[in-house]
């Protein structure tokens, strides 16, 4: 009775190592995906329709538990007023599995004919979409049919699209030097709240030097704006890049290396 329930989890492993492959090499793109997001100076503002706007809403909120100024919006709610509210040092965040939902596409298309249009962004399952072609930067991961439950509902898509979020919002952490103390001031509450006591107790440090065994010292609000432009360069992106292939090289081979153990049938019902 449960061989559906079964198989669906085996699918949703296989998604995982789909969204680590499909950026192989394509470290450049996520570097700049993710330090368009890290020099805003405006408002990061993730937006999508249907089941991708679970996505948009936690990308927003999660990117405010590091201390960025992010919102979240209906992508039906642009063109009935809220496009007033894009300026021009905003980051927009469109969300959108096939990149051809008509609400964002308009949207695209609307602000790049701004004298000074923002910085548009997208994540979508197809490199080669409208809205990916609109974007100035995109992250893309293909997710077949059969990873959708009756090859219809977001399933396997709404796993790859949560998963590009994830790591997203990860990068930028680091990126950040995101400390314990900063937790704590966006999220004093909850099991969270407490945990970041604990560990601001302990010494404070960020989520990379905990993994790396050093201190990162917290630094100012006008230091992190400066990085925030430096890191906006090329070199720094480039650089960036580096590092990036040399994590996706290793969880690349992972990913491949787990998949036929997991996913011997990975087709959902």
């Amino acid at each position: 009775m449960a061989g559906a329930f079964y198989r669906s989890l085996r699918a949703d492993q296989e998604v995982v190592a789909r969204a680590v492959c499909a950026l192989r090499g394509r470290e450049e793109r996520v570097a700049s995906f993710v330090a368009a997001l890290h020099g805003c100076g405006g408002t990061i503002l993730p937006t999508a329709l249907g089941k991708s706007a679970a996505a948009a809403i936690r990308l927003a909120s999660s990117l405010r538990a590091l201390g960025a100024r992010a919102h979240w919006v209906h992508a039906a709610e642009w063109s009935h007023g809220d496009l007033g509210a894009v300026r021009a040092d905003d980051v927009l965040v469109c969300i959108s599995n096939s990149g051809r939902t008509a609400e964002l596409l308009a949207l695209a298309v609307e602000l790049r004919a701004r004298p000074r249009p923002p910085t548009l962004l997208a994540i979508t399952g197809d490199e080669r979409s409208p809205l990916a072609q609109l974007a100035c930067a995109e992250l893309a991961c293909p997710v077949p049919s059969q990873h959708e439950i009756l090859g219809l509902i977001p399933a396997g898509s709404a796993i790859a699209q949560d998963v590009l979020v994830n790591a997203v919002v990860a990068q930028l952490a680091e990126l950040r030097r995101t400390t314990a103390a900063d937790v704590m001031a966006t999220h004093p509450g909850g099991a969270i709240g407490e945990a970041a006591r604990r560990t601001r107790g302990a010494g404070g440090v960020s989520a990379d030097a905990a993994r790396d065994g050093d201190v990162v010292p917290r630094e100012g609000s006008q230091h992190r704006a400066r990085a925030a432009r430096d890191d906006a360069g090329r070199a720094s992106r480039a650089a960036h890049a580096h590092v990036l292939a040399i994590g996706a090289a290793d969880a690349c081979a992972g990913a491949r290396a787990s998949v036929p153990q997991l996913c011997p049938v990975a087709k959902r019902s």
